[in-house]
């Protein structure tokens, strides 16, 4: 009797199922609040932490809930490293070939305390999957620093990767940075501001220089190796209604553009785990171990709306609305998808478990 009276639901029973096979180093208990945290974040989002208690699925006073979720933000130590080999399973990512990174930022702030987060994921049909973060409390770029720690980490959990390059926006430049990455032979394609000064054959002008007299949609890869922040690279320019955009990368690339347009699928991962999702700025927490951990939980959920949302498209195609744009991506889709059979109790349990089995899906 004392089991079934703390027991949890069998929606969280069969979610648990699925992820213990991957956390096999993780205690049951620990794997079961995942579960329940995943399923309370689809169902409700995040704001207080009162609104994630009273989701959870679980036969207990949402006190004890709230309890819960406090002693695992406060002094439960995440494997961080797992969390990121569970995503990569669930994707199937380990099978791909020639991946392209996404290295990104986004900050918010909760009163006068500032939250920003340095993210790396991995771009995959029309999104980025989340693989790996750190969190600092601060407004502003991040330095070189940060960025080098958060790859070495990512390259110590998997030195075998499928790896293409590594796409980032205007902030992600620097001598160090280009340097440690071409020592690390991890190709880049970054954006570079107009400014900057470039060097060839005993010639230094800014790059809008170098680049004058291209036509709107035109693109164009200049001839010969440049001297940019005293790292060799090859530059590409484009000309588009809004200006220029100039890329740099250490290889001559004559698909960058096409890299460096993926770099807009974190975009999206942004607003998946956001605005449109599970509005992580909405939570009252500022404290960075606990908003690392809180987009731990999210990435999960992440994963499993977006492999719904990409199976659901197969049978019943997602809206193109008047403008020519998908009326959801493959993440809202199953997003709502979900939300739909965790919120409605006359939606019959085999549907939810059909969802179940697209998750362990590869």
């Amino acid at each position: 009797m004392a089991k079934a009276k703390y027991a949890s639901s069998g929606k969280v029973t069969k979610l648990v199922t699925v992820l213990s096979s991957h956390l096999t180093e993780f205690h049951l208990a620990r794997v079961q609040f995942i579960g329940l945290f995943v399923i309370a974040v689809i169902k409700v989002g995040l704001g207080g932490l009162i609104q994630i208690a009273t989701a959870f699925e679980r036969n207990v006073e949402c006190s004890s809930s709230l309890r819960r979720i406090e002693r695992f933000l406060n002094d439960y130590h995440l494997d961080f490293k797992a969390i990121t080999r569970l995503i990569v399973s669930l994707q199937g990512m380990d099978k791909w070939k020639d991946i392209v990174l996404c290295l990104d930022r986004t900050n918010w702030k909760v009163g006068k305390k500032n939250v920003n987060v340095l993210l790396l994921s991995a771009a995959y049909k029309n999104v980025s999957t989340p693989l790996i973060w750190s969190v600092f409390p601060k407004k502003g770029n991040s330095s070189t620093e940060e960025r080098i720690e958060l790859i070495e980490r990512f390259l110590s959990i998997f030195p075998n990767l499928s790896i293409s390059s590594i796409v980032a926006d205007r902030e992600f430049v620097g001598q160090k940075w280009f340097t440690y990455l071409s020592r690390k032979n991890v190709d880049f394609v970054m954006r570079l501001k107009s400014n900057f000064k470039a060097t060839r054959k005993g010639k230094t002008k800014s790059i809008a220089a170098w680049c004058r007299g291209l036509a709107i949609s035109e693109t164009y890869h200049l001839d010969g190796v440049f001297i940019i922040n005293g790292v060799e690279v090859y530059l590409s320019v484009s000309r588009t209604q809004k200006g220029y955009i100039y890329l740099a990368s250490p290889v001559f690339l004559e698909n960058a553009f096409e890299l460096y347009k993926q770099r807009w699928e974190i975009e999206t991962l942004f607003k998946a785990l956001k605005t449109q999702g599970f509005k992580l700025e909405n939570t009252k927490l500022t404290e960075p171990e606990k908003i690392a951990k809180l987009l731990a939980l999210c990435s999960i959920a992440f994963v499993w709306c977006y492999k719904v949302g990409e199976w659901k498209h197969k049978t019943t195609k997602i809206r193109v609305c008047s403008n020519g744009h998908n009326e959801y991506s493959f993440f809202r889709y199953g997003l709502l998808e979900i939300k739909k059979i965790l919120n409605n109790p006359m939606i019959k349990e085999a549907k939810f478990n059909q969802k179940i089995k697209v998750l362990s899906m590869e």
